[in-house]
């Protein structure tokens, strides 16, 4: 009996000045048993020697060079441009540059896909890299109200409660799997969030569109985030905010808008309250210019 031929998979890796990170996602991906895969890195302006470190070291690897810090949705973009245009795969799987992945995550992912026409993302278990008793996220979940996705199990242990298929709101960007007929439909990632919160907003217009987005707990793979998160830094309290206001923008219907006026409002409230019992007057220049692009924007 003949075997059944796989779908090709672009995995497309965004690096910026993260070589040795890289370095150990490509390796894993040595190691894997899915076969028909193309890997395509974007090296994102780095200035740290990254492409010509990746080049040397894997010349199997398709390096796109962007010459500049385009983001995590332009980088991406780049990345998934090249890989529709050149290869033709059916699926594209993103995946951030510091993790590193089970053997066999992407049979369990496509298989997910394949078996359900209306199923567009899939997102795999991500377990915590220096914890991997812990769960980084089983899915994510919208907090309508507030404009933001939650991971699902957050920092909660991996004791079998994550281990059941479901559909769920929207996927974790460090690693997912999405049809090429989906990005057919709905476009690239937006640009114009730059980090933060594209992925939500990726996941959202493929729901609108009449796509599930489903999580498989079969596929597993490792992220070097800490559980307690990463610190709050003016770059990511600005695009926090203002892609908030964004996100808001461009799925809520006129209700839903109405109906989270009061909470991102008391949110703003609350998190300039807190800079400024520190008297911290920058990240409230910066939160106050968050949200002005951001109500710009709407």
């Amino acid at each position: 009996m003949p075997m059944t031929k796989q779908p090709k998979v672009a995995i497309v890796i965004l690096n910026w000045n993260g070589r040795e990170d890289t370095a150990e996602c490509l390796e894993s991906l040595r190691n894997i048993s899915y076969t028909d895969t193309v890997t395509i890195v974007v090296d994102n302006g780095s200035t740290d020697g990254s492409a010509a470190y990746i080049k040397a070291r894997y010349p199997h690897v398709v390096m796109v060079e962007t010459g500049r810090n385009l983001g995590y949705a332009g980088g991406n973009n780049a990345g998934i441009r090249y890989a529709l245009e050149h290869f033709r795969p059916e699926y594209v799987f993103v995946l951030n540059n510091d993790t590193i992945v089970d053997r066999g995550f992407l049979e369990r992912l496509t298989g997910a896909l394949e078996a359900d026409e209306r199923a567009g993302i899939a997102g795999p278990k991500v377990r915590f890299y220096h914890d991997p008793a812990r769960i980084n996220a089983a899915g994510a979940r919208m907090v309508w109200h507030l404009g933001i996705a939650r991971n699902i199990g957050l920092g909660q242990y991996d004791d079998g409660r994550f281990n059941t298929e479901r559909e769920v709101d929207c996927v974790y960007g460090c690693g997912f799997l999405i049809k090429s007929k989906v990005i057919d439909d709905v476009g690239l990632l937006d640009e114009k969030f730059f980090i933060l919160l594209e992925e939500t907003d990726w996941c959202l217009r493929a729901r609108k569109a009449g796509y599930r987005i489903v999580y498989v707990p079969g596929s597993v793979i490792y992220h070097k985030e800490g559980i307690s998160g990463k610190a709050q830094s003016p770059v990511s309290v600005y695009y926090g905010h203002r892609n908030r206001l964004l996100l808001i923008k461009k799925n809520y219907t006129p209700l839903m808008m109405a109906a989270s006026a009061i909470p991102v409002v008391s949110m703003l409230a609350l998190t300039a309250g807190y800079y400024l019992s520190r008297r911290d007057f920058r990240m409230i220049g910066i939160l106050g210019k968050a949200y002005y692009d951001g109500l710009s924007m709407m």
